[in-house]
């Protein structure tokens, strides 16, 4: 999809990090099963956690932003908000199984 099919910079980042944390969590996930000794891989999962916790925390409030502030594009907004929602459990899930 273009970029010019988007209704804002913040709706295509919000889709292409929803996708990008949730392809790189289950690769992390998949090898935690496969080496499951490795402590690199460990603390490896708690920082990739914590940086893509605080990089959809602040597109959250970005896109929290826009759906006030453009209000004849809110359903559009709304989407990419539980776009990113729906990787809350998701990412639970994940921890859980990594650690």
């Amino acid at each position: 999809m273009h970029t010019k099919n988007y209704h804002s910079q913040a709706g295509l980042y919000a889709t292409l990090l929803a996708y990008g944390t949730f392809a790189f969590a289950t690769l992390i996930v998949v090898l935690r099963l496969l080496l499951p000794e490795n402590k690199n891989l460990v603390s490896a999962t708690g920082y990739f956690t914590l940086m893509a916790a605080s990089a959809n925390t602040v597109l959250l409030l970005w896109l929290c932003y826009y759906c006030v502030v453009r209000s004849g594009y809110r359903s559009y907004y709304a989407h990419k908000i539980f776009l990113l929602l729906c990787n809350i459990p998701v990412a639970g899930l994940y921890t859980h199984i990594a650690f």
